[in-house]
């Protein structure tokens, strides 16, 4: 919830800054997950925190439209918890 309130204030930063210092990417992130419903499920996520958005789910690769890409670090945080519960709640 913390960093769900962080995000939401960095973005809220970036529309208000006349320059708009945005480095967009698309990104690939490959998920250990399985079942299609835990994919969608991670997808939308990920979707939910704020400067990104899952464009594509390809077998185990999510394509993640990041609007300050040149800022993460490891691709694999974009995850969180979210992977870990998602594999705990499906049996995976």
């Amino acid at each position: 919830m913390v960093e769900l309130v962080k995000a939401n204030l960095n973005m809220a930063k970036i529309v208000l800054t006349p320059s708009l210092p945005i480095s967009p990417k698309v990104l690939k992130l490959k998920t250990e997950l399985k079942s299609p419903i835990a994919k969608a499920i991670l997808a939308n996520s990920i979707t939910l925190t704020p400067g990104t958005i899952s464009v594509e789910l390809v077998d185990d690769s999510l394509f993640i439209h990041v609007v300050e890409g040149d800022k993460v670090a490891n691709i694999e945080d974009l995850k969180g918890p979210f992977e870990r519960l998602l594999k705990e709640a499906f049996e995976e």
